[in-house]
């Protein structure tokens, strides 16, 4: 033993005694249990109670008295009201879970005479009854017990058991009916105490007890939805920015030169009317995927995961090519780059799913320059959490399309966001 270690520590540990003797404990807010109530009926013998509750304040119970599952509900303020709990013969082990709306998922072991022990499932919404009974264990020819249950708030739920030594399983999707069971342990190998938790949107960690002949070890396993289709990497992604003009509309005043041969508008007009770029500009926009694992500069210093956005556009002027440097006084960002985003990903109540399409809006500033002969620079280096908190998560993998990327100035009434806006600058190439 390092005694220098200890004797520092005591030390210490007076220095402490003597603090809070000096200070006094921290006043604490007393807390007590309300009197108890009586749930199950007093003329029969109940046991292996369970208990939920969503974050609201309502509150499931379930226990088994006589061969039946019994339950008690209690509403948001209430107390707990007995009621009729699932059909059920043979019943023990119930336990219960609760999502966020209120709809309880109780489950529980079964053994009738004469039939194998089985493990079975009941859902009740709030202010409705207890769904006719599932058998989740369906191989009827070997026991199944020990049922464990956990549910998400979204609803999404999540069940393991024992049979025949291995730790199966099988899952609920928010308002759809379990899934078949599957082996969750390793099927060589005797297996046994499982336990589960789930996490947002389906996923779940199970753990469980094994004994592989010289000890108990404890092994654990994580659920995920379905995958779905994505490449192995698509980051960076960096886009040109050019200039925007107006569609020229059938017939036009004029035609192209062949091979294209279509109508054209001539003199070209410009979407923006406020602002334009000088002979010198470069434009563009770029991505940047920032996980966990990300070592490249512009990742950093950013709490990961996240996606980088950069972008810049040079020689910005007012009104014309050769007009002065662009520079709204107000102090606040100066143009939006709106990237049109089709997201699917698994991060929805019951799966991988795609996100409707919707703009993403990213605020562009603009800084002029002390160089005569160039415009004002406007750029963005942000990143997708700190515009919409929330938007990439930890373990939610992502694909993300991209329709035009376009940059949009302020319109004739200087307010940036709103419907007079006009696109300055859009993805796209030069040919020179």
């Amino acid at each position: 033993m390092n005694r220098s270690w200890v004797g520092a520590g005591t030390r210490s540990l007076l220095l402490l005694l003597a603090s809070f003797l000096l200070l006094g404990a921290p006043a604490e807010a007393s807390t007590s249990w309300f009197a108890p109530g009586t749930l199950s009926d007093t003329s029969q013998n109940s046991f292996d109670p369970d208990v939920a509750v969503d974050g609201n304040g309502r509150a499931i119970a379930v226990w088994t008295s006589n061969g039946s599952i019994k339950a008690a509900f209690r509403v948001v303020g209430g107390k707990f009201v007995t009621e009729s709990g699932p059909t059920s013969t043979g019943a023990f082990q119930p336990q219960v879970a609760m999502d966020s709306n209120g709809l309880s998922v109780a489950v529980w072991t079964e053994e009738p005479t004469g039939v194998n022990a089985r493990v079975v499932s009941s859902t009740r919404p709030v202010g409705g009854g207890w769904s006719t009974p599932v058998t989740l264990s369906t191989d009827t020819t070997v026991r199944a017990t020990d049922p464990q249950i956990s549910i998400d708030p979204q609803g999404n739920a999540v069940v393991v058991w024992v049979q025949n030594d291995k730790v199966l399983s099988a899952a609920r999707p928010s308002g759809g009916p379990f899934s078949a069971a599957e082996v969750i342990s390793d099927p060589s190998i005797q297996a046994y105490q499982p336990q589960v938790a789930a996490e947002p949107n389906g996923e779940a960690t199970a753990v469980w007890t094994r004994f592989p002949g010289t000890q108990q070890i404890q092994f654990a396993r994580r659920r995920n939805f379905t995958d779905y289709s994505k490449p192995v990497g698509a980051s960076p992604l960096r886009l040109a920015l050019v200039p925007s003009f107006q569609k020229c509309e059938t017939p036009g005043n004029s035609i192209h030169g062949p091979p294209l041969n279509f109508p054209s508008c001539s003199p070209p007009q410009r979407n923006s009317t406020l602002l334009a770029v000088g002979q010198r500009s470069l434009g563009f926009g770029r991505f940047v995927v920032c996980d966990a694992a990300s070592t490249a500069a512009i990742c950093g210093p950013l709490t990961k995961p996240d996606l980088k956005l950069t972008g810049s556009i040079s020689d910005v002027r007012n009104l014309s090519a050769s007009g002065t440097d662009y520079d709204d006084p107000d102090g606040l960002p100066d143009m939006t780059e709106i990237a049109t985003i089709r997201m699917t990903d698994s991060y929805s109540s019951d799966g991988p799913a795609t996100v409707a399409d919707f703009a993403f809006a990213i605020p562009m500033d603009c800084v002029t320059t002390a160089d005569t002969t160039i415009g004002s620079t406007c750029s963005v280096n942000t990143t997708m959490n700190a515009i919409t908190p929330g938007a990439v998560k930890n373990g939610k993998g992502a694909v993300l399309e991209l329709k035009e990327l376009q940059v949009y100035d302020q319109g004739a009434d200087g307010i940036r966001g709103n419907g007079d806006d006009k696109v300055f600058e859009a993805q796209g190439f030069l040919e020179p």
